[in-house]
Protein backbone atom coordinates (compact mmCIF):
# COMPACT_ATOMS: atom_id res chain seq x y z
CA UNK A 1 0.00 0.00 0.00
CA UNK A 2 2.95 2.33 0.64
CA UNK A 3 4.14 1.90 -3.05
CA UNK A 4 0.41 3.47 -4.12
CA UNK A 5 0.63 5.81 -2.33
CA UNK A 6 4.08 7.32 -2.76
CA UNK A 7 2.96 6.84 -6.86
CA UNK A 8 0.07 8.56 -6.30
CA UNK A 9 2.13 11.60 -4.48
CA UNK A 10 4.56 11.64 -7.60
CA UNK A 11 1.55 12.50 -9.87
CA UNK A 12 0.37 15.14 -7.96
CA UNK A 13 2.78 17.01 -9.73
CA UNK A 14 1.58 15.95 -13.35
CA UNK A 15 -2.45 17.38 -13.08
CA UNK A 16 -1.14 20.87 -13.95
CA UNK A 17 0.04 19.94 -17.45
CA UNK A 18 -2.95 17.81 -18.44
CA UNK A 19 -5.34 20.60 -17.80
CA UNK A 20 -3.49 22.73 -20.27
CA UNK A 21 -5.22 20.69 -22.89
CA UNK A 22 -8.23 20.20 -24.23
CA UNK A 23 -10.04 16.78 -23.22
CA UNK A 24 -10.57 14.75 -26.67
CA UNK A 25 -13.76 14.01 -27.12
CA UNK A 26 -15.64 10.38 -27.34
CA UNK A 27 -11.80 9.17 -26.06
CA UNK A 28 -11.04 7.69 -29.73
CA UNK A 29 -7.36 7.86 -29.05
CA UNK A 30 -7.30 6.48 -25.54
CA UNK A 31 -6.16 3.19 -26.32
CA UNK A 32 -3.71 4.75 -28.14
CA UNK A 33 -2.21 6.88 -25.72
CA UNK A 34 -2.50 4.14 -22.79
CA UNK A 35 -0.56 2.15 -24.89
CA UNK A 36 2.31 5.04 -25.46
CA UNK A 37 1.61 6.12 -22.16
CA UNK A 38 1.58 9.69 -23.49
CA UNK A 39 -0.13 12.68 -22.01
CA UNK A 40 -3.76 12.14 -23.25
CA UNK A 41 -7.16 13.49 -21.37
CA UNK A 42 -10.82 12.73 -23.06
CA UNK A 43 -14.34 12.66 -22.18
CA UNK A 44 -17.00 9.89 -22.95
CA UNK A 45 -20.39 9.51 -22.45
CA UNK A 46 -21.53 6.32 -20.41
CA UNK A 47 -25.04 5.74 -21.71
CA UNK A 48 -26.97 5.08 -19.16
CA UNK A 49 -30.05 7.03 -16.96
CA UNK A 50 -27.58 9.09 -15.38
CA UNK A 51 -25.83 10.64 -18.66
CA UNK A 52 -22.73 10.01 -16.87
CA UNK A 53 -19.65 11.48 -18.32
CA UNK A 54 -16.76 9.56 -17.58
CA UNK A 55 -12.79 11.52 -18.10
CA UNK A 56 -9.73 9.80 -18.70
CA UNK A 57 -6.24 11.47 -18.16
CA UNK A 58 -2.86 9.42 -19.06
CA UNK A 59 -0.71 11.78 -17.24
CA UNK A 60 2.71 10.05 -18.21
CA UNK A 61 5.38 7.58 -16.98
CA UNK A 62 6.82 7.59 -13.65
CA UNK A 63 9.43 5.47 -11.94
CA UNK A 64 9.31 4.38 -8.49
CA UNK A 65 11.50 1.85 -7.16
CA UNK A 66 13.52 1.31 -10.14
CA UNK A 67 10.29 0.77 -11.94
CA UNK A 68 8.42 2.66 -14.64
CA UNK A 69 4.64 2.91 -14.33
CA UNK A 70 1.94 4.83 -16.71
CA UNK A 71 -0.19 6.95 -14.85
CA UNK A 72 -3.93 6.47 -16.03
CA UNK A 73 -6.90 7.58 -13.81
CA UNK A 74 -10.81 7.48 -15.15
CA UNK A 75 -13.81 8.74 -13.10
CA UNK A 76 -16.51 6.62 -11.99
CA UNK A 77 -20.23 7.56 -11.05
CA UNK A 78 -21.00 8.85 -7.88
CA UNK A 79 -17.52 11.75 -7.91
CA UNK A 80 -15.06 8.72 -7.46
CA UNK A 81 -12.17 8.30 -9.55
CA UNK A 82 -10.15 4.71 -10.04
CA UNK A 83 -6.57 5.58 -10.14
CA UNK A 84 -4.16 3.43 -11.58
CA UNK A 85 -0.23 2.68 -12.33
CA UNK A 86 0.27 0.47 -14.97
CA UNK A 87 4.08 -1.20 -15.76
CA UNK A 88 4.72 -1.88 -19.17
CA UNK A 89 3.11 -4.89 -19.79
CA UNK A 90 -0.21 -4.17 -18.61
CA UNK A 91 -1.22 -1.28 -20.45
CA UNK A 92 -0.20 -2.91 -23.37
CA UNK A 93 -2.61 -5.31 -22.34
CA UNK A 94 -5.28 -2.65 -21.12
CA UNK A 95 -4.88 -0.98 -24.60
CA UNK A 96 -5.80 -3.95 -26.61
CA UNK A 97 -9.04 -4.18 -24.41
CA UNK A 98 -10.03 -1.20 -25.24
CA UNK A 99 -9.63 -1.98 -28.90
CA UNK A 100 -12.08 -4.92 -28.06
CA UNK A 101 -9.63 -7.57 -29.14
CA UNK A 102 -8.88 -9.93 -26.21
CA UNK A 103 -9.67 -13.45 -25.94
CA UNK A 104 -11.66 -14.71 -22.71
CA UNK A 105 -8.29 -15.60 -20.97
CA UNK A 106 -7.08 -12.03 -21.84
CA UNK A 107 -9.85 -10.69 -20.24
CA UNK A 108 -9.84 -12.05 -16.82
CA UNK A 109 -6.37 -11.69 -16.59
CA UNK A 110 -6.77 -7.97 -17.34
CA UNK A 111 -9.50 -7.76 -14.54
CA UNK A 112 -6.69 -9.38 -12.53
CA UNK A 113 -4.21 -6.51 -13.12
CA UNK A 114 -6.76 -4.13 -12.60
CA UNK A 115 -7.48 -4.88 -9.34
CA UNK A 116 -3.22 -4.71 -8.45
CA UNK A 117 -2.70 -2.00 -10.04
CA UNK A 118 -5.61 0.15 -9.37
CA UNK A 119 -7.50 1.75 -6.74
CA UNK A 120 -10.68 3.51 -6.01
CA UNK A 121 -9.97 7.36 -4.54
CA UNK A 122 -13.31 8.79 -3.20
Amino acid sequence: MKFFALLFSLCLVFPAFAEETAPDENCDKLAENLEACTLYKCTKGVPDPHKFVMRHEILGLMEAQGEQYCHHSQTIPGNGIIDCNYPEHVRKMMAKQLRGDVTAMESELISNYFHLYCHIIE
